[in-house]
């Protein structure tokens, strides 16, 4: 008997992660009725999701929504070449770059991966983060191991987020939160409890026909998703191919 796949939620955008777990609410509600057994982890699914939704609304129907969402994946995208590169650079063969990665990699690990915080938190992480890396004992060695320029860019999108999401709080200023970020993360902590639950009974042999059906149902949605992101991100190795080649 299969186990429920592996599948990394953050890398939906916020309208696919909200379909993809309502769909799964629908599949939870047929096989649960059939004897799923996961009766008790349901309503914290179902409550945090009824969140994500109201979160949602109101994101999508400011007109600073595009805007706020554009910033929060350009910084992230800036946060992980910095990440990356360090990374890297800890791991030359060449002892002085090794020895100036392993600094700057303790300074960011500080932090951790801002990317799956909640957008004010990760405002704040980076914050504090350039402010550490800007510092004139770590900017020598982040000029000597080439992202001085990605850290100021890391600044400058940072900044222009958190006004633009200043901006949208301001026009919305009275309602629900608009930080899908922020609601996602219960769905997902419920979404992987119920796999977790599922996935025992599966390893233990304890599986029926009713755990088989939902299983296979799920991975049939994992994998439609996981097809979903393999083809946008072919566009957009495509689409930076073409603009390195057009600079």
């Amino acid at each position: 008997m299969s186990k429920i796949e592996s599948f990394s939620l953050r890398t939906l955008r916020n309208t696919e992660h909200f379909q993809f777990m309502t769909d799964l609410d629908s599949s939870i509600l047929k096989y649960q009725a059939l004897g799923l057994g996961t009766d008790d982890l349901y309503p914290a699914f179902k409550n945090a999701l009824t969140s994500e939704d109201v979160a949602l609304r109101v994101e999508q129907g400011s007109s600073q929504s595009k805007n706020v969402e554009d910033l929060d994946k350009l910084r992230d995208q800036t946060w992980n070449a910095i990440a990356t590169r360090v990374k890297s650079a800890s791991l030359s063969p060449f002892a002085e770059e090794a020895e100036n990665g392993r600094v700057i990699k303790r300074i960011i690990d500080l932090y951790g991966d801002v990317r799956g915080f909640s957008y004010n938190e990760e405002s704040g992480a980076i914050n504090n983060l350039v402010t550490d890396l800007m510092h004139p004992v770590n900017s020598t060695i982040t000029d000597q191991i080439g992202i001085t320029a990605w850290v100021t860019e890391l600044k400058n999108v940072n900044d222009k987020f958190q006004a633009t999401f200043n901006a949208r709080n301001l026009e919305y200023a009275g309602r629900e939160s608009g930080d899908v970020r922020s609601a996602r993360k219960p769905v997902d902590d419920a979404y992987n409890q119920i796999v977790e639950r599922i996935n025992a009974h599966v390893v233990l042999g304890q599986g029926n026909q009713v755990i088989n059906g939902f299983v296979d149902e799920l991975n049939e949605k994992i994998k439609y998703y996981r097809n979903t992101l393999y083809a946008r991100n072919s566009r957009h190795k495509e689409q930076n191919k073409t603009t390195e080649k057009a600079g």
